[in-house]
C-alpha cells in the first residue's frame, strides 16, 4: 500500500506528541512544526491531521471549536 502524503504528517505529529508529551498541540503549532521539515500546508490541513490523529486513538482534543488544542492520549 501506498503511504500517503497524510500518513507521513501524521507521523510527524506523533513523533512530536511523543517528544513533548505535556506540550498542547495546535493547528498553528503543526504548521510551524511542518515548515521546520520543509512541510508547507495550510491551517485546514494541520486541523484535518490533529482530527486524524485523535480518530486513530493518539491525541486528546480539549476546549471548544475555536480553539481547540490536542495533547497526548494519557496525559494532560
Amino acid at each position: 500500500m501506498a503511504r500517503t502524503h497524510q500518513s507521513a504528517r501524521l507521523d510527524v505529529l506523533l513523533a512530536e506528541a511523543r517528544r513533548t508529551p505535556h506540550v498542547q498541540l495546535t493547528s498553528g503549532s503543526a504548521m510551524h512544526l511542518y515548515a521546520r521539515l520543509g512541510i508547507a500546508c495550510k491551517r485546514s490541513t494541520a486541523q484535518d491531521d490533529l482530527k486524524a490523529a485523535a480518530a486513530r486513538g493518539w491525541l486528546t482534543p480539549h476546549g471548544p471549536d475555536n480553539r481547540r488544542h490536542y495533547t497526548l492520549r494519557g496525559t494532560r
